[in-house]
């Protein structure tokens, strides 16, 4: 996937799978998210070196080694979003008094138009990576309603969503509706919509395997008397649903 010159992108199913396990995949880890974050903010300088980011990390109370954010850099030039440039340098951005001198780091051209572009290619607000309720809520009132609307109602499935991946992750066990009811809280038609939507592959990435069981004495009771019962089905995550879930509190 190559951005295009002048015309609006059409990402179909082979540039979303690059977008996400190639030139995304570093950016599900929040130590990667917040270099990334750095280098975008400090991108007027030309390049920064790691104990330029470490400095930058300390003061947002991240305690990183020179080690361990050069890893993080290393999977950023993988995904083509940052590039070590071929001679060493002081820092940038810190005085420096010392001989030693660093690598040094800074954004491809690429990175710096996924920093600028990724919330319209995703369809979310620029402001939603900026971690500022008051900014949001601002900027919720200038969209105009009908769009507005769509962006809370999809943030309400991915609250739920979020929730729902981390409580199976938590129990580490199959969970029936009932459990899931008591623990989430959410209106009843609704969980049935999200577990419909993603446990089945026409809709949505499959995140969880329904597993029906064989009726109870309390189905069969229900059944004589007419009534339904459908609480006797258990979920699972996927191996995606474990991955994302484990990726989310990384």
């Amino acid at each position: 996937m190559k951005p295009v010159e002048g015309r609006k992108l059409s990402l179909g199913k082979t540039d979303l799978d690059a977008l996400f396990e190639k030139y995304l995949k570093p950016l599900r880890s929040k130590n990667a998210r917040t270099i990334f974050k750095i280098l975008v903010k400090e991108k007027k300088v030309k390049s920064m070196t790691t104990l330029d980011i470490q400095t930058k990390l300390d003061e947002i109370g991240i305690i990183q080694s020179k080690k361990e954010i050069n890893g993080w850099l290393h999977s950023l030039n993988v995904a083509e979003l940052a590039i070590k440039d071929e001679e060493r340098g002081k820092p940038t951005t810190i005085d420096y008094d010392d001989k030693y001198t660093f690598d040094h780091w800074r954004l491809t051209d690429f990175g710096i138009k996924i920093a600028e572009n990724l919330p319209s290619v995703l369809g979310t607000m620029p402001t939603l990576v900026e971690e500022d309720i008051e900014t949001l809520l601002n900027e919720l009132t200038k969209i105009e309603i009908d769009r507005r609307a769509k962006i809370l109602k999809k943030l309400d499935e991915l609250n739920m969503i979020v929730k729902l991946l981390l409580y199976f992750l938590e129990t580490g066990s199959e969970l029936n509706k009932t459990k899931l009811m008591k623990k989430l809280e959410p209106p009843e038609k609704e969980l049935d919509n999200l577990i419909s939507k993603y446990s089945n592959q026409d809709r949505g990435p499959t995140l969880m395997i329904r597993k029906p069981q064989k009726p109870g004495l309390i189905t069969k009771v229900f059944c004589l008397l007419g009534l339904s019962h459908n609480r006797e089905e258990k979920y699972y995550l996927t191996e995606e649903g474990r991955r994302i879930a484990e990726a989310i509190l990384s």
